[in-house]
């Protein structure tokens, strides 16, 4: 029997019907190519916020692969308009890496370093004041390191993922899961998957919904059928 032709639509899950278009580099509020002197690497494309992006280093590809998944993340900008502050009476400009958005709590700037780059006095006085100036502002600097974004099992887990990105989940699926989640909150990636008949398929549908941020889990512990997943709060 053909669930959604009996009941309701899937009470959380909607097929993402946003237009995937190329990114125009004029549209970023500060100009990229004056901000580097280095090369573009490639370009991202951010699931979370429908758009490309382009990465001038594994890390900052990393940064983004971590932002589309995280719950609390509404959206982000990469490359935000640059801020104006003072580092030791002399006037100076400073542009992000990103700036995140969130559904709770004020935004923050990020600045994503390799952890030995930390250690140079000059680069610690600048993110220093810099971090002086934004906190005035409300917008607190957080300092994203190389170390950070290669933690494991998290680093593994989103790679994991991201080999679910053409994968449009099931809405019949998609709907048991719904159902069966509304009604105990929680559940194993094991189980949801075992809510069709075919097993392969609904494990994929749901890496799929986790992708998408339909569902959750903590991607601290490593990622299988044993791993617990709940809706976002944010749904």
């Amino acid at each position: 029997m053909n669930i959604l032709a009996t009941g309701p639509q899937p009470r959380f899950y909607r097929p993402d019907s946003r237009l995937r278009r190329p990114p125009i580099l004029d549209n970023f509020e500060h100009a990229v190519r004056a901000n580097r002197s280095v090369r573009i690497q490639g370009w991202y494309q951010s699931s979370l916020n429908a758009a490309s992006f382009p990465f001038f280093s594994s890390l900052e590809r990393k940064l983004m692969l971590q932002l589309d998944i995280s719950e609390g993340v509404k959206s982000y900008q990469i490359q935000p308009k640059s801020i104006q502050y003072s580092i030791s009476g002399v006037a100076a400009s400073y542009t992000a890496d990103a700036l995140v958005h969130r559904y709770v709590g004020a935004s923050y700037y990020i600045e994503v370093k390799a952890l030995a780059h930390l250690h140079d006095p000059e680069v610690a006085r600048k993110l220093a004041a810099v971090a002086e100036e934004l906190a005035s502002r409300n917008t607190p600097l957080r300092i994203v390191t190389d170390a950070y974004l290669a933690t494991e099992p998290r680093q593994s887990n989103i790679r994991q993922l991201q080999l679910y990105r053409s994968v449009e989940p099931d809405l019949e699926h998609a709907y048991r899961v719904d159902t069966l989640l509304a009604q105990s909150a929680t559940a194993t990636i094991g189980t949801l998957a075992a809510l069709t008949n075919d097993l392969a398929a609904g494990r994929e549908s749901v890496y799929a919904l986790l992708l998408r941020r339909h569902l959750v889990t903590n991607l601290l512990m490593p990622l299988g059928d044993h791993s617990v997943v709940r809706h976002t709060h944010h749904s």
